[in-house]
């Protein structure tokens, strides 16, 4: 609540003597009331006249968060500001006590102040004094905090054993697990930090390169390959730190909220082998929420999950993968500092293929015409060096591997013309402010065929005709 003025804490108040037994005095202007008991406490009551907040021994406060609001929090925390503060959680908009001094004097009893009513003399009748008014008190009573009931989701199963094949092709040696190709050094890369995990020590693999290189892939089948589960995080998903291992959650019939843990943080808790990737972790919407998970990636191999109020391990046995888009062009994105980076030991820089490795990979995935292929190929070689001219393309945008794979399997599955299949993956791909050079490029390969402009009579058109 905004405007709130500088009040004193209820202990000024209380050793200053501003606190008189039995006089109600006005807190601010927005209707909440303070005034002392016979016990020598001063006590905060809201604008419905309820208790909200008693100083007590010690420097201590005992807080009744039922009984906080969105009108009145402002001044209950000016009333406890000497021993702590209320928040309001974002998600089940309950409200909580954070004291630096123990929060277990923080109760949710209803308790409702006995405002004295003045009474007026009738003459020539005496009136008897009036007792003092007696506040209702609650006795301070420890409360012992209940952590949300704990439900897990299921860790996804096992995905059926892959092929392995190691080639060279046009001179480079290259490997290819299921489907996707990769160089030897990445694909030992990966398998190095796996090995490392199941002895115990530290290791985690950050994997960066243009959009549309396979990074995701490549994890997900070397999952299959080791026959292990593979877990994957959205980082544009993630809010704060706690959801990278699941999140709150209410209960429509009761009302009650839940800790549910997603398969990673199950898999946290369980100790299961596998392979996790957080998927373009950049993405997370905070630097702080991308930082919560370096606890897990030193040698503390620990972090805290506020919500579920507890921590978790990093088990032996479980890999951390870590994809990044990284460049001006991806916008939405956190940067990574060296706190983050020096976490991340094994690097695996991806890009997009040579050629002849990128020809094998259209003709294995798609079994289109090696000359298809070729022309594919040599028409995303064209352009890619271009993507970087904001003038050119200001979307930044490359063609990459994956395109050409949708576009030539969707040319040789469909029988489409080639042309129509390109413009139609582009206009889906690039922004418009793009299309005039990128015309360029794919006319270069793929010229429109005569019948793509229509013959018009222009002498037939009669502007008077224009509405």
């Amino acid at each position: 609540m905004a405007n709130i003025p500088a009040l004193p804490s209820g202990h000024i108040i209380l050793t200053r003597g501003k606190a008189v037994t039995g006089v109600v005095n006005p807190y601010g202007p927005g209707g909440c009331t303070v005034q002392r008991t016979p016990e020598g406490e001063v006590v905060l009551t809201n604008e419905y006249k309820r208790i909200v907040a008693v100083t007590a021994a010690g420097g201590a406060y005992v807080v009744h968060a039922s009984n906080i609001g969105p009108n009145n929090i402002g001044y209950v925390n000016r009333f406890i500001a000497d021993w702590g503060r209320v928040e309001r959680n974002w998600r089940t908009k309950a409200y909580s006590v954070k004291s630096g001094i123990t929060e277990s004097l923080a109760t949710e009893v209803e308790a409702v102040v006995a405002v004295p009513t003045p009474v007026k003399p009738v003459a020539p009748q005496v009136i008897a004094p009036v007792a003092a008014p007696v506040v209702q008190q609650v006795a301070p009573t420890p409360v012992v905090a209940t952590l949300p009931v704990s439900i897990t989701e299921a860790i996804p199963a096992v995905a059926p054993k892959v092929k392995v094949k190691r080639r060279t092709i046009a001179g480079q040696d290259m490997v290819t697990v299921d489907r996707i190709t990769m160089k030897v050094r990445h694909y030992d890369d990966v398998h190095d930090a796996w090995d490392a995990r199941q002895n115990g020590d530290t290791a985690s693999v950050i994997i960066t390169g243009p959009s549309g290189t396979s990074k995701t892939l490549m994890v997900q089948a070397i999952a299959a390959e080791l026959q292990v589960p593979f877990i994957k995080i959205d980082g544009g998903k993630i809010r704060t730190a706690d959801d990278w291992f699941g999140g709150l959650k209410q209960d429509h019939t009761t009302g009650q909220w839940h800790f549910r843990w997603n398969p990673f943080g199950q898999a946290l808790k369980s100790g299961v082998r596998c392979v996790v990737l957080l998927d373009e972790a950049n993405r997370a919407e905070t630097a702080a929420a991308l930082n919560a998970v370096l606890g897990l990636l030193d040698d503390m191999k620990q972090v805290w999950v506020p919500d579920a109020g507890e921590y978790v391990t990093l088990p032996d046995g479980l890999l951390v993968v870590v994809t990044a888009n990284v460049g001006a062009e991806y916008v939405g994105t956190q940067e990574m500092d060296a706190a983050v980076l020096q976490r991340l030991g094994i690097g695996v820089r991806l890009d997009y293929l040579t050629p002849a490795v990128e020809t094998e990979v259209l003709l294995d995935l798609t079994g289109c015409d090696k000359a298809l292929a070729k022309k594919l190929v040599a028409m995303a070689n064209h352009q890619r060096p271009l993507k970087d001219d904001m003038m050119a393309f200001p979307s930044g945008t490359g063609i990459s591997t994956r395109m050409l794979v949708g576009i030539a399997d969707r040319i040789t599955k469909k029988g489409r013309d080639p042309r129509d299949v390109i413009d139609s993956a582009f206009e889906a791909q690039f922004k418009v402010e793009d299309m005039t050079q990128l015309t360029i490029v794919v006319d270069t390969y793929f010229p429109r065929t005569a019948n793509d402009t229509l013959d018009v009579d222009v002498s037939a058109i009669n502007e008077d005709d224009d509405l």
